[in-house]
């Protein structure tokens, strides 16, 4: 979460670095956010958008609401709902200032470049104007995005986990829906905050950009992957643009690059697509999946390329456990049953014919002995 914003409820968790540039027109802050776009190079993103842009993908954005106004998010950015009795806006408005900075890195055109610049980030607050969050909100956000068929939910905030949050999470599964959230900062004590630590969703951590991990990435076992997370350029409200550093970069990138590949191919399912970003992430720190990098350092092209490779698969049905967000189910099917005899009737049926003709035969032998 970015620091010297109103929410306080997790400011401990996703405090980071902020220097907001409210000239951008003057050379040093041109200079500034030129220079926090070096996650454009780094991802190489001039390849993945040869190969899918999102377009007509939407995105649910979980976070504090967007400026809709700001160059570079004009005409992406839909209205979500309201969950709090203070909010009017319908999330087309943001006081706090983070998530016009996660729809820029999603969708952002012009001076912030965006993952998936033909998608469409759906504005969801789940916290008031004042900066509170409502009971349970986030859930019934999620609840929200599924009800409106919105398959990909990016997530940069913690919640305390409790049967609601788990039974939204587990539905949210069983929709066919990939949840990206953000690991959380400079809590590598507590490790990966919650909803990122559920089963079931992709949990995003962050690199500097000489690919390492950031010092401010929370760690442990249920780490997904990694994607830049340091000295960020982002959009900031009022025409504003900002250097940020913190994991909610990270989930903001990887929920642009979850846009690409179900933009590309609609069919594959929520697990395929995870599958897909894990499977081809750069192998880094521990062989195999550990506790800093998960799997790896996020490769989108290749993750593309994958996906283009892969077989649709039947989507998960709705259940009371969640799938694990790494793992590829496979719901196996049998054929309609065909109208018509089944064979054991069949059986009975030329066994009578048989036994008919057979007492016939014998009645027409006798009668001809007869004569």
């Amino acid at each position: 979460m970015i620091r010297g914003g109103r929410w306080r409820w997790c400011a401990a968790l996703f405090a980071s670095s902020l220097v907001v540039l409210t000239t951008p027109s003057c050379a040093s802050a041109s200079d500034d956010v030129a220079t926090g776009q070096w996650y454009a190079s780094f991802l190489n993103l001039d390849a993945a958008q040869q190969l899918a842009t999102g377009d007509g993908e939407r995105v649910a954005l979980i976070d504090t609401g967007v400026d809709y106004t700001h160059p570079a998010l004009m005409g992406s950015i839909d209205p979500g709902a309201n969950f709090a009795a203070e909010r009017d806006d319908h999330g087309l408005s943001d006081s706090d200032g983070h998530g016009t900075s996660l729809a820029g890195l999603i969708v952002g055109h012009g001076r912030i470049r965006g993952v998936a610049p033909r998608a469409r980030v759906v504005s969801v607050p789940n916290g008031t104007v004042s900066g509170l969050p409502g009971p349970n909100v986030t859930a019934q956000a999620i609840e929200w995005v599924i009800a409106h068929g919105i398959k990909i939910v990016c997530i940069a905030s913690s919640v305390s986990p409790d049967p609601i949050m788990e039974q939204t999470i587990r539905h949210a599964m069983g929709a066919d829906v990939v949840i990206v959230a953000a690991v959380g900062n400079e809590s590598a004590k507590a490790g990966v905050v919650y909803p990122a630590s559920a089963p079931g969703v992709l949990a995003v951590g962050g690199t500097d950009r000489g690919g390492k991990l950031s010092s401010i990435s929370a760690t442990g076992p249920d780490v997904g992957i990694v994607a830049p997370s340091d000295h960020i350029s982002v959009a900031r409200p009022h025409n504003a643009y900002a250097v940020t550093t913190g994991t909610s970069n990270s989930s903001a990138i990887v929920a642009g690059a979850v846009a690409l590949i179900r933009g590309k191919y609609p069919r594959l399912s929520a697990q395929q697509v995870i599958s897909a970003l894990t499977s081809t992430a750069i192998d880094e720190g521990q062989p195999g999946r550990d506790f800093d990098y998960g799997f790896g350092r996020i490769d989108i092209v290749a993750a593309l390329k994958k996906a283009g490779t892969m077989q649709p698969q039947a989507s998960p049905q709705p259940s009371t456990s969640a799938p694990t967000s790494t793992s590829v189910t496979v719901t196996a099917t049998s054929p309609d049953p065909k109208p018509g005899l089944s064979t054991p009737l069949l059986v009975v049926i030329i066994a009578a014919g048989l036994l008919a003709a057979a007492v016939i035969v014998v009645l027409v032998v006798g009668l001809a002995r007869r004569r």
